[in-house]
Parts: structure tokens; sequence; C-alpha cells
């Protein structure tokens, strides 16, 4: 470690053993104990992953040692431990104290060590802030009301969402009669040619002719033509050639296409059938014939002006005669529109067009009975529009509502067009604390005969900044040496995990606290819970997320990604460690976990790293007794210095 640390907290242990008998050896024993610490802090880094003889390791014992079987097995010892307290009287006798003690109830309401052990906790940290003044400690079981400003961060987001509406034509006759008869009448048909014809109608049914002899001649040919107007086919839904009655020979053409020809009693009725009469026949025929052929003429209509025409050959005496039915409606005007239909919450007005494709036509339809065309009636339009801006408060937001702490202020910090990107939320947090306090104060770092705590009847003998800091130091000594890969010759390389969570619904296996009680978890996956577990020890770095599970109607589900790391002090060290070395941690789908190499580590300040996170858990492991106080780490030393340096028992000592 870089402008060591390590050797700082054997001095300060050093320095509350002087007085003792050893004063007269001290200072050489002082300055040696510097020299091997500033050795062992030196080669610490320097020979990760080199051999080392072990030899060279002062009080090194082999490797044939009774502890071996401890290694890698903590069972081992316990198991020693229960069989060697089985005869011991000692333990015994702690046994049977512990059930047949009386037992004292404590109220941690009103009994002043428990109701002020948090406050008076806080406050006698402060004195590590110096090794003078005085800081005031509560006292007795009166409270009052105080408040605290702390605050937390949001952040804004927009996802981009991808939608298909489908559009539909519609058509329509925008005429209310569209449809409705509209016959044709004696004036829509114009006739000419030769006499001998009359002209007679009845409803939907006209006629041209004579049904009895009224020409003369001999192999004369008389002609004659009905002309009539259509604007639009689809409004003339029939037209029939219905009868027709000759004297000697009959001719229809319609539209230039012959209908209906005839040589005395032999005739033909229908289009596309040819020319049946290309001889010679004889022009007397000597009867008047009649037939009903009910040719359909309406395909052989057409729009504009349309002529039935009539040839009538007669040898003596003869007679020609047409009837005919034609219907007529009203036309459609047509209206055109077109209608959507979207997924749930989103309208083609709302995204921008990025295609369309065809999905019916071309094809006619019928409109009340009106046959339309169009080349396409329906089409898959696909949108794109982002999404209405959502925030995720951080875990510190969650915890100060849970406190109780009310909202006093939000601060845009930074904007993004139509939303803040970036806010600070502000909250006034109350806490109770003492109506009275006492002060402590002294250079020991101790409360003087314990006046000060008098009611407590304890003494309190908080740690300093140096001893939090010697400690912490010692900690990430130790958890490079634990941390290393000799293979790769890396430290602190971490792994990749993420959790998931619905943007609808109730599955939220991103919590990031509750994992030990495992409620509505259940459907959560191993690494889930592992990585929440992880939250909850502080093992993680927040990479980012990114949306999981697309649809047409937007993002199911976002994939919340994390690096995780061995503990909660590596976390820390890679978290300042890339800071320095201008490093980052990928991106949500390429997250970079990556730890240090030597070269890397070896290149870092710790002096410069802020570290005072991990302070907490130095202080909670000296207050629960795992990490020894200042009189004990002095004595520990001094006795290993003794063994050692010999010499330091000349002259004087216990």
């Amino acid at each position: 470690m870089k402008q060591g640390v390590l050797w700082l907290s054997m001095i300060i242990a050093l320095s509350g053993a002087s007085g003792a008998a050893l004063a007269n050896n001290t200072t050489q024993a002082n300055a040696d104990g510097k020299a091997f610490a500033d050795s062992l802090n030196n080669a610490k880094v320097k020979d990760l992953g080199k051999t080392v003889d072990p030899t060279t390791v002062p009080n090194y014992q082999g490797t044939s040692i009774p502890e071996a079987g401890y290694y890698n097995s903590g069972l081992n010892i316990e198991n020693q431990a229960q069989t060697k307290a089985a005869s011991d009287p000692n333990a015994q006798y702690i046994n049977n104290a512990r059930t047949n003690r009386p037992q004292i109830t404590v109220n941690s309401q009103t009994d002043p060590l428990f109701k002020r052990h948090e406050e008076i906790t806080d406050k006698a940290h402060s004195l590590t802030d110096t090794y003078s003044g005085c800081v005031d400690l509560p006292v007795g079981t009166q409270d009052v009301t105080k408040y605290e400003e702390k605050s937390c961060s949001v952040s804004g987001h927009q996802d981009t969402i991808n939608f298909t509406c489908k559009r539909q034509l519609n058509v329509s006759c925008s005429n209310p009669n569209a449809g409705q008869p509209n016959p044709f009448t004696d004036a829509d048909f114009t006739k000419s040619g030769d006499p001998g014809m009359s002209w007679g109608s009845s409803g939907n049914t006209f006629w041209y002719g004579h049904t009895t002899n009224n020409r003369s001649g001999s192999c004369k040919f008389y002609e004659n033509t009905i002309q009539f107007y259509i604007s639009d086919l689809s409004t003339v839904p029939e037209f029939v050639l219905e009868q027709v009655i000759y004297d000697d020979w009959l001719f229809v053409w319609v539209n230039n296409e012959v209908a209906f020809q005839a040589v005395g009693g032999t005739y033909y009725a229908g289009f596309d059938l040819g020319w049946k009469f290309p001889g010679e026949y004889s022009c007397e025929h000597k009867s008047i014939r009649s037939y009903n052929i009910n040719v359909n003429a309406k395909p052989k209509l057409k729009v504009g002006w349309n002529t039935i025409f009539i040839r009538n050959l007669v040898g003596g005496g003869g007679n020609a005669y047409l009837k005919f039915r034609g219907l007529r409606i009203h036309g459609c005007t047509q209206s055109s529109s077109y209608s959507y239909v979207c997924p749930t919450g989103e309208t083609h007005t709302k995204g921008t067009l990025k295609s369309t494709t065809c999905t019916s036509g071309p094809e006619t339809r019928y409109i009340n009975g009106f046959p339309v065309y169009r080349s396409c009636w329906e089409w898959d339009q696909n949108y794109t529009r982002l999404s209405d801006p959502y925030f995720v408060k951080d875990p510190m937001c969650g915890q100060l509502e849970a406190q109780g702490c009310g909202q006093t202020s939000a601060v845009c910090t930074s904007h993004n067009g139509s939303f803040c990107e970036n806010q600070t939320i502000n909250y006034s947090c109350p806490y109770q604390t003492s109506a009275r306090h006492v002060s402590m104060c002294g250079s020991q770092l101790v409360c003087p005969d314990g006046n000060c705590t008098s009611e407590f009847g304890q003494s309190y003998e908080p740690a300093t900044e140096d001893f939090k800091k010697a400690a912490t130091g010692l900690a990430v000594a130790g958890e490079i040496a634990k941390e290393l890969d000799k293979e790769n010759l890396t430290i602190f390389t971490g792994d990749s995990k993420a959790c998931s969570k619905a943007t609808a619904g109730f599955s939220n296996c991103c919590k990031d606290s509750g994992w030990g009680t495992d409620i509505g978890l259940a459907s959560c996956s191993n690494e889930e819970k592992e990585l929440g577990m992880m939250k909850e020890a502080a093992r993680v770095q927040y990479v980012g997320n990114y949306c999981s599970q697309d649809s047409l109607f937007g993002c199911l589900s976002r994939k919340y990604v994390y690096c995780t790391y061995p503990s909660k002090l590596s976390r820390i060290i890679i978290q300042q460690g890339k800071a320095q070395l201008g490093l980052g941690f990928g991106a949500p789908k390429s997250p970079d976990c990556q730890g240090f190499s030597l070269e890397e580590l070896e290149s870092l300040n710790f002096d410069a790293m802020d570290l005072s996170e991990f302070y907490s858990d130095v202080m909670s492991n000296a207050e629960n007794g795992t990490t020894p106080n200042a009189n004990n780490v002095a004595n520990d030393i001094q006795e290993k210095l003794k063994q050692r340096f010999p010499q330091l028992n000349e002259g004087g000592g216990n």
C-alpha cells in the first residue's frame, strides 16, 4: 500500500504503552519497529505474486504445526472446544451459571444505558477528529425532537416504444338515395329509321315495332335504331332482350354485336355465336313467328351512347317487333375515410411513421350493391415514439421516507427537453435526542474516572481517527493478500449480475432490501436473490439498465446490471481506484467488472482514497470485541518486540 498506513497503527499502539517499565529501551524499539513495519509495508504490494522464502518470515514454525488441522475448517475448532469443555471445570461452571443465574429484565425504552446507546456512540466518535476538546453526551430519559436536512437523487428516463397500427380504408355512399330505383322513361330512348314501327312501355318494359304484317316488299330490308345514354354502368343492374316477333327475316345488334338472328323459323339468340347465315336463303317464309329469347344484354352495354339496331327483311308482307326490360337505380357518390386500430394506449398521431405494408388488396368490394375497386384496403403501419418520462429514486430516498422524513423541496439539476432528467430531493428528518447533555473531554480519549457518564455507571474509550485509518489500512492489506489472483496477477476482479423488473405489474426482483425475509420473492432467480443479498452487504456497483423484453405494446421488462465484488471493502477500492485511473464500469449490455493489474494497483494513491464508508465497519468490529483496544494492541506489539529484540529486557522491565 502506497503512503503506508500499516505502520501507523503500530506507532499509535506503542504510544499508548509509553511510560511502562521498558522506558529505557523504547526509543530503539520504536525505531526498529518502524523500520520493520516499513519493510513489510514496502514489500506488501511489490512482492505480491512472487515466491517468498518462508524461513525469512519472523517466528515461522514450519507447516507441521497443530493449528494446521484448523485450516479452512472452523468446525474442527468448534468440535475440539466442545470435547474439551465437557471435562473442563471452568467451562462447566460457566455453563451452569448461564442457566442458574437470576434473570434480569431490562427495559430498552427507559433504561438510560440502552436508550442513549446509539446517540452516545455517534457523539463519542466525533472525538476521533481531535485529541483535545469536548463533546456533549446525552443523559437522562427526557427527549426533544430535532430535525436534520438530508437529500437523495431522482433520475428520469424515456424508453423507445415501437408499435403497429392497422389502417383501414372505409368507402361509403354519401347520397342517401344510392341504390334506390331510378327507372328509365320513354324520353331516355331515341328512335329512328324506316316506318312501320311503333313505341310503347309499361314500367321497366319497353317495346318497339308491330306484331302483325304491316310491311311489304320483294326481299326488301327495313332498318330501325334505338339509342340511350348511360353515365355509370353500375346504375344499370339489368338489361334483357325479352321477345321478338317477325316475318320473314329479323336481325338485332346491341352496340354492333349480334344478339339475335333468324331466317324464317331458324333462329339463334345470344351473343358471341358468330354469323349463322352466310349462304343464300329465300325471302318469303309465309308466317309470323314469335319467340321469348331472354338475352342478357347488360355485359354489352357501355358508358356513353348505346345502340340497338334492328334489320327486318320482308318478302311479300312482313313485320318486326322487339320487347326489352331495363332496370336503372341511383348511383353511389363515393366518400372515403380511414380508421386505425392501435395497441391499447397508442394512437397513430402519437408516434413517427416508419414503414407501411399493404395487407389486403387489390380487390373489388361491393358498397350498397355498387362494385368499388381499390389497389389496397388495409395496411400495417409501424410507428416509433419515446415513452412518457418515468423516474427512478435511488435507494436512499426510500430509506429516508421509511424513517419518516418529509420532503421539503425538489431541485432540478439537469433538464432534457420536456422533462427533468436529474433532480435532488431534499428531506427534513426528525430524530429524538436527549433534553440534557454532559460534556466528555480529554486528550487521552478516555472519560476521566467515568464522571461524565456517571449516570450510566460506565466509562467509554472511543477510537481515534488514526486508529480507524490504521485499522482500515490493515483491512486493505489483508484484502489484497486474500483476493490476489496469482495466476493472472490481478486483484479484486468482480462478476456481473443482473435482475429484472416488470414495467407493469408486481414482479420486482431488483429490491434493495428485504431479501433475508424472502417475502414475495419466491419467483426470483437464484442470481437475483444472490444479487439482493450482495446489495444489502454493500458489495455491488450499479452499471445501468436496458429493456430486456420488448413488444408491440412497449417494454415489458427491464434488466438492471451490477458489478459484484468479494467484499464491501474491495468494492470501495474498485470505485475509488477506477476514479483515479479514469476507468468506468462499461455499458449495461457489456459491463466491465475487471479488477486491477498489479501495475495499476501500485499506481494507486491510497492516501487520496475516501475509505470513510468502511470506518463504520471498523468501529462496529471494535465495539463488538473483534478488534482489540489500543492498550491490548500496544501490549501485544511489545511482547512481539521483546521476543524479536531480547536486548529490550536489559536494564530493567517487568
